[in-house]
């Protein structure tokens, strides 16, 4: 099997991570729709959103609350976009997005602009 989510969250692939535990990883989109769009797998391989046990989802879901309170204060903005899709790569995740004025896709994100996003992430993950 060649996931590449499953070889981010083991890092065995590159990623921004800005947060990982027992059951999920969480990395910078490389092409994101806003800075600081995110992106939620669990470390357990689930190509669907309705095959996940609940307990990924729970997880899922709880971090993305967390993050998006983190959001909310890091780029200033009042609402943060929450979404599973598992359509463009067969692995569950959600994306998180912070809003300001819609989703139109950006082109692929600068490194330096990843790396500054996704330090500035773990920091305030850890206010939260």
């Amino acid at each position: 099997m060649s996931c590449p989510f499953c070889a981010i969250a083991r890092r065995d692939l590159a990623a921004h991570v800005v947060h990982s535990d027992d059951v999920i990883c969480a990395f910078l989109d490389r092409a994101p729709v806003r800075p600081g769009h995110t992106v939620i797998v669990p470390h357990l391989h689930v190509e669907a959103f309705d095959e996940a046990p609940l307990y990924v989802v729970t997880a899922i879901v709880a971090f993305g609350q967390q993050l998006a309170t983190a959001m909310k204060g890091l780029y200033g903005v009042e609402r943060v976009a929450f979404a599973f899709t598992g359509g463009d790569v067969a692995h569950l995740h959600a994306h998180v997005v912070p809003m300001d004025v819609d989703l139109r896709s950006t082109s692929p994100a600068p490194e330096d602009q990843l790396a500054w996003d996704a330090a500035s992430l773990v920091r305030a993950l850890e206010r939260t």
